[in-house]
């Protein structure tokens, strides 16, 4: 039973990974062309989107939300070219100065948002571009980290682990983000599979299982491989016992 619920979530996060990547990909560059004819040149590298702060709240979401599927599409691009690696040391030494990058960016987010009151601001608040380009890398970079850590774990852990500080960010990050209406149910999703990776889940599921680290493959391959000897030695058996029949008949015979 715990076999086959321990199959059911690593088949899950797969399909998840697989179908989040696909679909993000597909969608998100698919927006990335159509809004790079309305956007300046450069508008589709920089963090803040152009938007006017006298549209609504829910204006000012759908913009983001735009703003966001092309910064997915690029991560998503990045992770996947990672990915394709089959060195473990290739993979690192990629990861690394990303993950680097990563948490400095989230820290000094965090010292910009720390005096802020987040829940008395507008969902967007272009009012204050600070609080906003803030709020905005951690938006941005969380969701590249679920990327990074669902499918190149073992890297991912190895920077991770044992990391007071780097952890408080992760667990303060998420947060942040699943209190933002810029994340939509696949990111959510994700976070809440990040959670489960890193180990900061409220609730940690005794069967989740990550499909891409070396830990769970290599126990597939170990696996595979004692199918195979059984079924070698089933083999053997039924022919040793084919062998021995026929030279009982062949005695009767006699």
């Amino acid at each position: 039973m715990f076999e086959k619920k321990s199959f059911k979530l690593a088949t899950t996060l797969v399909t998840f990974c697989a179908c989040a990547f696909s679909t993000l990909c597909g969608a998100d560059n698919q927006m990335v062309d159509h809004l790079s004819q309305k956007l300046p040149l450069d508008a589709a590298h920089i963090n803040i989107p152009l938007v006017e702060a006298s549209l609504s709240d829910e204006k000012l979401i759908q913009s983001y939300r735009k703003h966001f599927a092309i910064k997915r599409a690029e991560q998503i691009a990045a992770a996947d070219r990672i990915f394709e690696k089959p060195q473990y040391e290739k993979r690192y030494n990629l990861v690394k100065p990303l993950l680097d990058e990563m948490f400095r960016t989230l820290r000094s987010s965090q010292r910009t948002l720390d005096s802020v009151d987040i829940q008395s601001l507008r969902p967007v608040p272009v009012e204050e571009p600070d609080v906003l380009d803030a709020l905005l890398r951690v938006w941005e970079n969380m969701a590249f980290f679920g990327d990074l850590i669902l499918r190149l774990p073992d890297q991912v852990h190895t920077l991770l682990d044992g990391h007071t500080v780097r952890l408080g960010l992760v667990r303060w990050g998420i947060e942040l983000c699943m209190s933002s209406p810029i994340y939509e149910e696949i990111h959510r999703e994700q976070l809440e599979l990040v959670l489960q990776e890193t180990g900061l889940a409220e609730q940690q599921d005794p069967n989740y299982i990550n499909p891409f680290s070396e830990a769970y493959i290599q126990e597939q391959q170990r696996k595979k491989l004692e199918e195979q000897n059984r079924q070698e030695q089933y083999m053997k058996k039924v022919l040793r016992k084919q062998r021995m029949r026929n030279r009982k008949l062949q005695r009767t015979e006699l």
